[in-house]
């Protein structure tokens, strides 16, 4: 492993979807991201994510299934990322411009 990835992992320790909550509780009311329509903070983020996690849990979607994702790249993009990270879901983004696949499998 090469030091730079090394010095990202220990600045970075938690899984992604852990790191948001990190952030959220260290810097609740500082802006986390922006598009055309707004700003979010990164509690306000936090927040909707759990919510949209919430949302997709009830649909009856599990840990390790793959879900097809089309969106901008805007703050419910980021959203939609984040939520489905923390529910150990796999996406497979449709970009909209180009209409090509990017899977993370």
């Amino acid at each position: 492993m090469n030091s730079s990835f090394k010095s990202l992992i220990e600045q970075y320790p938690l899984p992604i979807a852990e790191q948001l909550r990190h952030w959220a509780a260290r810097y609740a009311s500082r802006i986390a991201v922006v598009d055309a329509k707004g700003s979010l903070t990164y509690s306000a983020l936090d927040a909707q994510v759990d919510e949209l996690a919430a949302g997709l849990s009830s649909l009856g979607l599990r840990s390790g299934e793959h879900v097809i994702v089309q969106l901008p790249n805007d703050n419910a993009f980021v959203t939609c990322c984040f939520s489905l990270l923390r529910l150990a879901l796999s996406p497979c983004w449709r970009c909209p411009r180009n209409g090509r696949w990017i899977s993370t499998r």
